[in-house]
């Protein structure tokens, strides 16, 4: 008999362990969810003129809604608007001349700035 209270006494100490709640520390995914939602919710809307300016063409009125809104006109090789800045143009032609030893050297000559 002491075996069987020996063996009693040990599934219910087992038992007792294994029943008892021990507090949770993985991440609760229904108070994340909500959480991502709600931040989400908070972020600020754009206005015509913003959306205009971030996602429109380049054109003069894309040009007048990014004034209107307070964004910047400049864009990656086109303004907001729809101005090409493409540098100064200038015409070159290529001849060629006699050096002093007889040999041809290719010689480039252009008009305006440089």
């Amino acid at each position: 008999t002491s075996r069987r209270a020996f063996l009693a006494s040990a599934a219910a100490g087992a038992t007792t362990t294994v029943a008892v709640a021990t507090p949770a520390w993985s991440l609760d995914m229904d108070a994340f969810i909500n959480q991502e939602l709600a931040a989400d919710n908070n972020k600020a809307q754009l206005s015509e003129d913003a959306a205009l300016c971030k996602y429109g063409s380049p054109s003069p009125e894309t040009g007048e809604a990014c004034r209107r809104a307070g964004l910047s006109t400049t864009r990656k090789g086109v303004d907001a608007f729809g101005k090409a800045d493409r540098g100064d143009f200038v015409r070159c032609k290529q001849f060629y001349e006699l050096d002093d030893k007889g040999n041809y050297v290719k010689k480039t000559a252009c008009d305006g700035p440089r």
